[in-house]
């Protein structure tokens, strides 16, 4: 038996896992069912979730096996981890002098066939696998392997997602402060300036900062003053904790940059760019005043059918200024589109978060920075293509997002939605959405098949630009035939 070596970065690599937080946690559905699936697809007696600690192989999920840990040294997946980019695949242990002699596989389980996909957190460090096993020898289909490691991809998702969660727990007091405690938001300010020259009020000599707008798992939003034109300003900061991150920095520089490129009444307007005297870089964009449709429908629940179709039409105006500029979204949501007031009428929607937006059409070739961003987006929205293989997404991957922002101001309530990543996403594979006249039995007919459409998996059969949706949203906004027709 050969014993598995530890990966060069294995000092780093346990650090990571254990900052998942999940050794020795208790069994939690999202992780059983991924591992169920994953014995389907694959037609294997066993399927596991597993963690590759010190001295011990560990399992998170297991389907059709009675133990819960086994040695390291006997651990297929500790050979798995071994190479983050691509699966290990044992046809016939019994034939490999690897494993020919592991006690797995001359007693209980009696491993023959193995295949396992490394679940690799976004500083590359694979902390564990999902794996399936078989008591005879056998192959994997493409398909079938292809369809192991996308669900080993959204495992990761959910790792790294309670990584984030552990790391902002120990910043902040609790995560319910975020958004709402002043002396802790104030804090995080203290943080974000340290090191930075004095005035610390006032930045780059022009903005004098302000109240605290808000404070996500990224950045820090500060409302300031221009000094030079007297206007008011939001200012956005990157967290402390997020700067050493290299993905991070260069999702909140990225946004930057798309954001130059682009001019529109409904996409919000960056006004300068720089760096702190620290070095934290910092965006100045225009404040606005209202609330994020989040917040509307939190407070509202389902909307009126022409309520719907004004704001969405607004939201295609702003995406399809967007891409003209030749460039994807890729993580529209609700809580991206704000609602600004407006003495003069209605309120004016406003695109948000460019984080991670990509070229539209990128060439082939080495996947990038901004591409590896692009898989980063929200899984409630993403369309089934970005979760499978996000190089190949186009427009009609934010048509999808829309889609599901229809349904949800219609009916109240997202299509896709679980108590975990991993289950929302295998919805996004595999489930149909609700039925819209099942909850909404007001919504006019045709209105119902326009968000049927933007849901279609195949995207071949979606919209094919958000033009297309717009023009056949028109008939049911205020000003619409429909409408009118309904009010009669």
């Amino acid at each position: 038996m050969l014993v598995p070596s530890k990966p060069i970065n294995e000092r780093e690599r346990l650090e990571a896992l254990e900052r998942c937080g999940v050794l020795d946690s208790e069994p939690e559905p999202a992780y059983d069912d991924i591992a169920r699936l994953a014995t389907q697809v694959c037609s294997t007696p066993i399927g596991l979730v597993t963690l590759v600690d010190d001295k011990r192989q560990w399992f998170k999920s297991r389907i059709g096996l009675s133990v819960s840990e086994t040695p390291r040294e006997q651990a297929f997946c500790a050979h798995a981890i071994l190479d983050p980019a691509d699966p290990l695949v044992v046809p016939d242990a019994l034939k490999d002098a690897r494993f020919a002699d592991n006690p797995l596989v001359t007693s209980d389980p009696s491993i023959r066939f193995y295949a396992g996909v490394p679940l690799v957190l976004d500083d590359g460090v694979a902390v564990g696998t999902l794996c399936v096993i078989d008591r005879v020898p056998r192959q994997l289909s493409a398909k079938q392997l292809e369809a192991l490691a996308l669900l080993a991809r959204q495992l990761s998702t959910e790792l790294r997602l309670r990584r984030q969660l552990s790391a902002l727990k120990h910043q902040l007091t609790g995560p319910s402060e975020l958004p709402r405690s002043p002396s802790a938001s104030r804090t995080v300010l203290s943080d974000v300036l340290r090191e930075t020259p004095l005035p610390l009020d006032t930045i780059a000599g022009r903005y004098r900062l302000g109240d605290i707008i808000g404070v996500g798992g990224m950045g820090l939003v500060v409302g300031a003053t221009d000094l030079e034109t007297k206007s008011p300003v939001a200012i956005k900061f990157l967290l402390p904790a997020t700067r050493s991150d290299a993905e991070m920095l260069e999702k909140f520089v990225h946004e930057a940059r798309v954001l130059m490129r682009l001019r529109g009444d409904h996409i919000t307007r960056i006004l300068d760019a720089g760096n702190l005297g620290n070095g934290a870089p910092f965006i100045v964009m225009e404040r606005l005043d209202g609330e994020d449709l989040d917040s509307l429908l939190d407070r509202r629940g389902g909307l009126p059918s022409h309520e719907v179709a004004d704001l969405m039409l607004q939201a295609c105006a702003g995406v399809a200024q967007v891409h003209a500029a030749g460039i994807l979204h890729l993580d529209l949501k609700p809580s991206n589109l704000f609602l600004t007031r407006s003495e003069a009428g209605p309120p004016i929607v406003k695109v948000l978060d460019f984080g991670v937006a990509r070229p539209w059409r990128q060439e082939e070739g080495p996947e990038d920075a901004a591409s590896k961003l692009s898989r980063a987006g929200s899984p409630h929205y993403m369309s089934p293509e970005q979760l499978v293989e996000s190089s190949t997404v186009d427009v009609r991957s934010d048509v999808w997002s829309l889609g599901v922002i229809l349904f949800e101001m219609l009916a109240g309530f997202r299509p896709f939605e679980a108590e975990s990543v991993v289950e929302v996403c295998a919805q996004l594979l595999t489930a149909q959405p609700p039925r819209l006249p099942l909850h909404r039995p007001d919504v006019p007919e045709a209105l119902a098949q326009v968000v049927v459409r933007c849901l279609q998996k195949d995207r071949n059969k979606r919209f094919a630009s958000v033009d297309e949706l717009a023009l056949a949203l028109e008939p049911f906004g205020s000003q619409g035939e429909g409408h009118h027709q309904a009010a009669e």
